[in-house]
């Protein structure tokens, strides 16, 4: 995943690396940019969430994290 948010731009629509989770009942889409000119990432989570699939997407957001 590294390697494919190198080439990303946040400011670009199609800049994202765009990536779908997928179970038996839901999906949600994860999206991540690097920001230009600096070294944050982006991140977006679309999709219905669930109490639990929120769980997860904040485990997602620690995991990026760099606190």
């Amino acid at each position: 995943m590294a390697l494919a948010v190198e080439a990303t731009d946040d400011e670009q629509a199609d800049g994202w690396y765009s990536y779908a989770l997928v179970g038996e009942r839901h999906k949600v889409e994860v999206r991540l940019a690097r920001v230009v000119g600096g070294d944050e990432v982006m991140l977006a989570v679309k999709g219905a969430l669930t109490p639990e699939l929120e769980v997860r997407a904040d485990t997602l957001l620690a995991a990026f994290s760099t606190a």
